[in-house]
């Protein structure tokens, strides 16, 4: 059944309000958190473009330091600064920050307004509780998103001073796998706080969680997504599997927890 046009466009107007008051929702509720997470990111990128400009991949001769310690701290380094690109900034260093920034933002949101008084009114709007979770998870997703452009572009810009080849398409495939991959973290945040009714609790919940689930998945664990080495010899097939599978389900243990909770 269609509706007379002018009707469809009212719907369509009120459908786009709706929603942007959901995702204007969520912003405000989170926007301290990612102002300190953006500072976080660049402080990083930055670092270690100072760190490459400065001594490359090598530790410098003067430096006191036993041989088998100035040879973790270059294999830390990751030799070249490509090289560091494609095996520990994506995989490594910027993913793993992007999972514990997706908890930290992840956390809280309508499901934790019960503690400020202000969850009955909230979930009075005419919004089902899997709406409120899913446009968590969408608007946390998009801020990862803009976190991992933010780095790439500075680690872009970086390899000047460091005297390197404008890596262009390692650091932009870095940088979109850490912010894709991230989701299960946020997935887990979901469930913590629909659990706790607590942003604080629902973050150290959720950090204790990852720490269990990296050691538990072994070698198929969802970090592994995240390393440009391992998809050299094609797709990490079963470590993808455990983020998408892992995100689905805590998200619809989520909600369905959501929906049996009181405001």
């Amino acid at each position: 059944m269609r509706f007379p046009w002018p009707f469809e466009r009212s719907i369509w107007r009120w459908w786009v309000m709706f929603h942007r008051a959901l995702f204007r929702h969520g912003w405000w509720s989170l926007r301290g958190r990612f102002w300190i997470a953006l500072a976080v990111v660049v402080v990083h990128a930055v670092v270690v473009v100072i760190v490459y400009a400065q001594i490359g991949g090598e530790v410098p001769g003067d430096w006191q330091m036993s041989p088998e310690d100035r040879s973790a701290v270059e294999v830390a380094l990751g030799g070249s600064y490509r090289d560091y690109l494609s095996q520990r900034w994506g995989g490594g260093d910027l993913g793993g920050l992007l999972v514990i920034l997706g908890v930290i933002l992840g956390a809280g949101g309508a499901a934790a307004e019960r503690r400020q008084g202000t969850g009955g009114l909230t979930l009075s709007l005419p919004v089902q509780r899997s709406g409120w979770l899913l446009s968590r998870l969408v608007l946390v997703l998009g801020l990862l998103l803009v976190l991992a452009l933010l780095s790439t572009v500075i680690v872009t810009a970086g390899a000047v001073p460091v005297g390197a080849e404008l890596p262009v398409g390692l650091a932009v495939a870095g940088g979109s796998l850490s912010g894709l991959v991230a989701t299960y973290g946020i997935a887990v945040a979901l469930l913590a706080t629909v659990w706790t009714r607590d942003t604080f609790r629902a973050a150290l919940l959720s950090l204790v969680a990852l720490y269990v689930i990296d050691a538990v998945t072994g070698g198929w664990r969802p970090g592994t997504a995240l390393s440009l080495t391992a998809w050299t010899t094609g797709p990490p097939w079963g470590s993808l599997a455990v983020v998408v599978v892992m995100t689905g389900t805590l998200f619809t243990l989520a909600v369905q927890r959501f929906k049996r909770v009181d405001p």
